[in-house]
């Protein structure tokens, strides 16, 4: 391990170790960075990748739900929106994979969270608004804050970028109940559907996602947090492969195969 002098996208003034993690990625590129509560301090695996902002992909989904529930578009994590096939038609080559599998039916703000339902959000960015959306982009200070590129889709590979480093900033808030313009009633709610595995150790919640972000190069993304008896970490990690169909979930497990190594879980 060596202690950083400096972590760009960090508070000033952190704490930070760089950590070889090589070992986890396989000869891939990508990064990795872990904020431990008890100990305020951040870890991180190639702090220059990190600090680098890319497409959010689905990882958006957390700020998209947190401004749907804030707004009102949606009045509840079970807000429901009928599955429309010719508005969004599903190509029927992925439709025998997870998650695509789920798609193609009516959702819920948590069965679309779960699964990944891009359609979905696709209709909540488009209830919400631009001038709305902007303003909360702003208030989370969302990376580079530009959604330019179109209401539906500023995030899947658009405008919008954010590194590994403002993520965890993000989620940090996202934890404390501190995010500026949001209740601590949307707050929970969505923590709440951001549980994916819960046991007598550690509950771990997060957000997958990936997409393609140039020709044979695609990144997953893996962030959220860990709750333990005795403490709380928040995580922020992205690799980078060659098609979508090489991710298959790899991005979850190889953040608990590092979370297990560092001792969180």
């Amino acid at each position: 391990m060596a202690a950083l002098s400096w972590a760009q996208g960090l508070p000033t003034g952190s704490v930070a170790t760089e950590i070889d993690l090589g070992k986890y990625f396989q000869g891939h590129s990508g990064c990795f960075v872990v904020y431990d509560y008890g100990r305020n301090t951040y870890t991180l695996y190639n702090p220059g990748i990190c600090s680098t902002r890319f497409t959010p992909c689905s990882t958006f989904k957390i700020a998209n739900s947190l401004i749907a529930l804030q707004t009102g578009v949606a009045p509840d994590t079970s807000f429901l929106i009928r599955y429309d096939s010719t508005k969004h038609p599903i190509n029927s080559d992925i439709l025998s994979a997870e998650p695509f599998i789920r798609w193609p039916y009516d959702q819920t703000m948590t069965t679309a969270f779960r699964f990944s339902v891009v359609w979905y959000y696709q209709e909540i960015a488009k209830s919400i608004g631009e001038t709305r959306m902007q303003q909360y982009v702003d208030s989370l200070q969302y990376g580079n804050k530009n959604i330019s590129s179109g209401i539906d889709h500023f995030w899947l590979s658009g405008s919008i970028k954010i590194s590994a480093d403002e993520e965890v900033e993000l989620i940090k808030k996202l934890v404390d109940n501190r995010l500026h313009g949001f209740s601590l009633a949307t707050q929970e709610k969505v923590k709440g559907i951001m549980l994916r595995e819960s046991n007598d150790r550690y509950r771990l919640y997060g957000k997958t996602g990936g997409g393609e972000i140039a020709p044979d190069s695609t990144i997953g993304w893996f962030v959220g947090f860990v709750t333990t008896g005795s403490n709380r970490y928040v995580f922020a990690l992205n690799i980078f492969v060659k098609s979508f169909a090489d991710l298959s979930g790899h991005q979850v497990d190889l953040t608990k195969r590092i979370l297990h190594g560092l001792g969180v879980l």
